[in-house]
């Protein structure tokens, strides 16, 4: 797992204090990954939020986006880094 520079720290910190964040970590599927949907799912929170913490998570290195083979169309997995 890597883990944030000094300088992402604040940016890490702002992160876990938005609505929605600490349960998108908690809930992802640690072996699986989750798509977007089922997060939203999972989290009962709106999907544009949902994509906005996702898309930050993973800018911020906490996860990673990747297609499992399986998978239709541009359902996008997110997996822990």
């Amino acid at each position: 797992m890597s883990v944030n520079p000094p300088d992402r720290l604040e940016e890490t910190m702002e992160f876990f204090s938005r609505k929605g964040s600490v349960g998108i970590i908690v809930q992802l599927d640690r072996k699986d990954g989750d798509i977007q949907k089922e997060l939203t799912e999972k989290v009962h929170i709106v999907e544009d939020t949902v994509s906005k913490r996702l898309d930050t998570a993973t800018k911020l290195g906490l996860i990673r986006e990747s297609r499992a083979s399986g998978d239709h169309g541009n359902a996008d997995r997110f997996y822990f880094n």
